[in-house]
């Protein structure tokens, strides 16, 4: 239970919320553009994060790569595009 209190007391800071949020606005639009996939995001922004503190670097990637799933789901729903190489299935799936 400790552990718990822990992870509670970490992540929900204001600084890093704010980080996931960005995050998860940088991966919607990186997950929509077909051809930028979710993977590329996060491995660029390692480079960013490599001198960061472990919580916030983690959290922008957590941030990105959600959201960048969404994104491609998004286009592939609407347009028939997978956005990201994950929305495949959902392409032929929800696409009317």
């Amino acid at each position: 239970m400790d552990a718990f209190w822990a992870f509670l007391t970490v992540f929900t800071q204001f600084d890093l919320l704010l980080l996931v949020g960005i995050g998860t606005f940088a991966g919607v639009y990186v997950g929509a553009i077909p051809g930028l996939s979710v993977t590329m995001a996060v491995s660029i922004l390692i480079s960013f994060t490599f001198s960061w503190d472990v919580y916030p670097a983690i959290s922008l990637m957590i941030g990105i790569y959600m959201g960048g799933v969404y994104g491609g789901s998004r286009t592939a729903i609407l347009l028939n595009i997978p956005g990201a190489p994950s929305a495949i299935a959902t392409a032929m799936d929800g696409y009317p």
